[in-house]
């Protein structure tokens, strides 16, 4: 292939979804999001500027590239969230299908939450919706859901993810495990057989992923690593990283009532190990009623993390509580989870902020696999 493929980003965030594409050389000739902190963090990770702004601002100039890319604004479809019929952030996705007609890629990549399979519009499904709508323009389409646990990412993410060619192009190939464990041995920088790692070909457990981080350090300070690398998942994240110092790995707010119930509850378990004699109303109504197995949850060493949402500062609403200190995970544990590589650092005005990057952002070694997916789109 002689000349890079260009791609176009929309609603790009911090650059989660871009980075396996900035990865395997494709060319970002325009990016952009709405959010001032998140362009500033997409340049950091990306090294491309991104545009600051709403969309509909820009339709009408985008540049025509080979690849389109994004994930609208997704709350509106969230699993967790209420599927409200006019919430305006369910419009985006709209939005991102008339770029079509502007950019006029020969492949398409969307990106939503598994809620985005149970909205409507009228009595036709929005998946169905869209499909529809991009096959006129000349596609072939596909929508298929990705759980993170079968791609080395120690969360139990769920995605859909719509890939659709133009009808001359060949059809997507998802890549194997174990090819994309050896094109990231390829591009580490050590051998991984001269460090004997542990060669995880399936799974990541949130252990593996995050127990060479050390306690935490106060907010601005560098922390610095416990040991080498012993997994490869942790040589995975820590490559390019050569100041081997660790930003963002600061603890987060926890209210008395936080801290008091963290004390009860077992790695692997949550809101039910929390004693009727603690438990504020709020968590005994819940224990009344049953709640997500999440909520309060703690994690477990040996297994996956929940969904990191954006209100993993909180610990009723996912498993945040970390697995051996009584503490919430910090952020740099979070971008673990979500497979930021440790070089990485956000650009943050709040906390806040820096939770809903992390948060929303697409889990950036998923993204690899997402690329070889639309570069083999192009074979000959």
């Amino acid at each position: 292939m002689s000349k890079k493929l260009t791609v176009t980003s929309l609603y790009s965030g911090c650059g989660g979804l871009d980075y396996g594409f900035n990865r395997l050389g494709f060319e970002t000739i325009f990016a952009n999001d709405i959010d001032r902190d998140s362009c500033k963090s997409f340049e950091n990770l990306i090294k491309k500027k991104a545009t600051c702004g709403d969309i509909k601002d820009f339709i009408n100039i985008l540049p025509k590239s080979d690849v389109l890319i994004g994930g609208p604004p997704c709350q509106s479809f969230s699993l967790l969230g209420k599927r409200k019929k006019d919430d305006p952030r369910g419009k985006e996705i709209f939005n991102f299908i008339k770029t079509i007609k502007f950019i006029k890629p020969s492949v398409i990549l969307f990106e939503n939450v598994p809620g985005i399979k149970n909205s409507y519009i009228g009595k036709k499904k929005l998946t169905e919706y869209i499909v529809n709508y991009i096959t006129k323009l000349g596609f072939n389409a596909i929508i298929k859901e990705f759980d993170c646990t079968n791609y080395l990412i120690p969360q139990t993410r769920k995605r859909q993810i719509l890939i659709a060619w133009k009808k001359n192009l060949s059809e997507p190939i998802t890549p194997s495990i174990n090819k994309i464990v050896s094109y990231l041995k390829l591009n580490l920088d050590t051998e991984i057989s001269d460090l004997g790692l542990e060669i995880e070909i399936d799974k990541t457990n949130i252990f593996s992923a995050l127990d060479d981080l050390p306690v935490p350090v106060l907010k601005g300070n560098k922390a610095k690593y416990k040991y080498k690398p012993k997994t490869f998942y942790q040589k995975y994240l820590r490559d390019g990283n050569n100041s081997n110092n660790i930003t963002c790995h600061f603890e987060l707010r926890m209210s008395p009532l936080d801290k008091e119930y963290i004390k009860y509850i077992k790695p692997g378990g949550n809101y039910k190990q929390i004693p009727d004699s603690v438990a504020s109303p709020r968590v005994m109504r819940i224990k009344k009623t049953g709640g997500r197995t999440t909520t309060y949850g703690r994690l477990d060493p040996k297994k996956f993390s929940a969904t990191i949402n954006t209100y993993f500062n909180r610990p009723n609403v996912g498993t945040n509580y970390h697995y051996s200190q009584k503490r919430l995970i910090t952020p740099r544990e979070a971008l673990r989870i979500q497979s930021f590589p440790d070089y990485f650092t956000p650009e943050f005005s709040s906390i806040r902020s820096l939770c809903k990057q992390i948060g929303n952002a697409v889990p950036p070694l998923l993204s690899i696999f997402l690329a070889h997916s639309v570069k083999s789109i192009f074979r000959k």
